[in-house]
């Protein structure tokens, strides 16, 4: 590999550690500037020349972890109200994806990077109030984050008698502990670290391992996951928050049926399409979306006896009074939805 290409393909300031072979695809393994461990996963035309590029984490952790946070960063720094104050997702991300910041702050990012900013931010904020209240209530004093990323919320955490517990991959918790590390931050003892295949792991016998209490309420923060998920898995998952007691909760978001899509006015329809076609090049696929009566419809099936969702409009109402510009607040296909044992 040229050195111009080994420059290009690394990204400004970042060097090639190694380069394999996945599929079809060469995988180079770069290290950025702060130490973050990436991979570019090349896709050659026929002639040799490279048609496609995507940037993934090492070892298979999750890239949407590291966007979502991103746009959590990009929301404290540049939007009002702020609705999540998450001075720490910028921290965890680092140099490992700065366009969602970058392009707030340099006015490129088009109209969607205003909606997943607050899309980030407001699931977030929904599945934390959630636990406020249902702790209130009912005394609910664990907090299980499915898929839990870089959430910060175990690095914030108001309620000294709430034990939070990360629940996630092997591959993407063990790239965010390292990231802890790197950043000088020690998690709290309040915090148990999940790991967990969840093709062949029980998530449920995996959190009992670590002191999980089945016989006491807790509420689920199951954020950017559900639409990764066929409905089968979405089912299984549901079905064992369900089967928790009363005064229990799962907060979750969920993909608008994309038949729908095209109703909204001022929504790029065709601009989502192109960016999960992207998301699907880095190994993570939609895969499931849903009417609102079918999901409803789900979780009462699945043992839940209550369901809200959100939407937009609700949001707006909710965490932006005031703010009714079409830039501002959550994309219409998003929405939010929780499910309650009483």
């Amino acid at each position: 590999m040229t050195s111009w290409r080994s420059a290009r393909i690394a990204g400004d300031g970042a060097t090639v550690t190694g380069v394999h072979a996945d599929g079809d695809q060469a995988v180079v393994e770069v290290r950025t500037p702060a130490g973050l461990r990436l991979e570019r996963a090349l896709v050659l035309d026929a002639d040799g020349r490279l048609a496609s590029m995507t940037t993934r984490l090492a070892g298979g952790a999750s890239m949407t972890m590291v966007s979502a946070a991103a746009w959590r960063a990009a929301h404290v720094a540049f939007d009002d109200p702020v609705i999540l104050d998450d001075a720490l997702a910028g921290q965890l991300v680092g140099d490992a994806s700065p366009y969602q910041v970058d392009a707030v702050r340099d006015g490129t990012h088009g109209t969607t990077g205003f909606h997943y900013r607050w899309n980030m931010a407001a699931r977030a904020r929904l599945a934390e109030d959630t636990l406020a209240a249902h702790r209130s209530a009912f005394g609910a004093r664990q907090y299980v984050l499915l898929g839990a990323g870089l959430d910060t919320f175990a690095l914030r955490n108001p309620f000294d008698d709430v034990t939070v517990f990360e629940v996630d991959t092997p591959a993407s918790q063990s790239w965010k502990l390292e990231r802890l590390a790197q950043c000088g931050i020690d998690p709290p003892t309040d915090v148990r670290f999940v790991s967990c295949d969840f093709e062949e792991q029980d998530f449920v016998d995996r959190l009992e391992s670590v002191g999980f209490d089945t016989g006491r309420p807790a509420v689920a923060a199951w954020l950017g996951v559900s639409y990764y998920l066929t409905e089968e898995a979405i089912r299984a998952t549901l079905e064992r928050v369900a089967a928790w007691p009363g005064g229990s909760a799962i907060v979750f978001d969920y993909f608008l049926a994309e038949h729908r899509w095209d109703e909204f006015e001022g929504f790029d329809a065709d601009g989502m399409r192109a960016v999960m076609a992207g998301v699907a090049a880095a190994g993570e696929p939609i895969l499931s979306s849903f009417d609102d009566d079918e999901l409803i419809e789900l979780c009462r099936s699945c043992g839940f006896d209550e369901v809200e969702l959100l939407g937009r409009d609700d949001m707006r109402a909710r965490y932006m009074p005031g703010r009714s510009d079409p830039t501002a607040g959550p994309d219409p296909i998003l929405k939010l939805a929780t499910a309650r044992v009483t």
